[in-house]
Formats: structure tokens, sequence, C-alpha cells
């Protein structure tokens, strides 16, 4: 289904930043929970390892991101966290634009629309 980025949260927003940098992903239930809810898995090694992936809920998935992509951040007027990604690291002006309740997720937020643009698609059943 196509989504707003700035509608994304929780499980289709980790789906559309994994899909944004490149990651293999999967959605299945929690190991051991054959019928608990979906979550977002990054495929990891050649031997079917799969490993939890919520950048936007988690700092130690979150925070690489951080770094990767530098972005400026602040809280705007409204209480939001403002991100904001340049162009080139000395150009004034903010090329990728978003907003979200949490550092995290508007991180998350700009990443995608930076990489895939203001609408993405996610499966059904992260929604």
């Amino acid at each position: 289904m196509e989504v707003n980025v700035s509608d994304l949260t929780g499980m289709a927003l980790d789906w559309a930043v994994g899909m944004a940098v490149g990651k293999r992903l999967v959605i299945r239930s929690p190991i051991g929970q054959p019928s608990g809810p979906r979550v977002v898995w990054e495929q990891v090694g050649g031997h079917g390892g799969l490993v939890w992936f919520a950048p936007s809920g988690n700092w130690a998935h979150g925070g690489p991101l951080l770094d990767q992509f530098q972005p400026d951040m602040k809280i705007g007027n409204d209480g939001l966290v403002v991100a904001l990604l340049h162009a080139e690291m000395d150009d004034p002006l903010p090329l990728t634009m978003c907003r979200g309740e949490t550092y995290l997720i508007a991180l998350c937020r700009v990443i995608v629309a930076d990489r895939i643009g203001s609408v993405v698609n996610v499966p059904d059943e992260l929604l």
C-alpha cells in the first residue's frame, strides 16, 4: 500500500528505512511465536540468519543511521523533531525535511524521503 512518509510509524517505517538503505528484509512473527504479530527482520549471512530491525524505536539500530546520514535535527515550535538533510555538507538549504514525534522517527522519515521520495510502498501486513 502506498503511504506518505509523514504518516509512517512503527514497523511500516522500519521496513521503509530498510528498503531505503538497501537492507535485505523479511516479515515474520517473532522466533518461537509462529502466531505472534509480524516483525521486520534483516537477513544476515548466507545461511538464512535473521536479526530484528527496528531503527525507528531502537537507538542500537537507528544510532548508526544518525552517524551515517548526519542530519541537522532540532525541536520545532510545535514540539515535533525536525530532521534536515542537505545536498552537500556546506549547503545552507535543506534538500529534504521531515518531522517526527521522536528523534528516531524524524531521522527515519527523512532518510526514506531522501532516498525513496515522499510516498513509499509498504506491505499491507505492516499497516
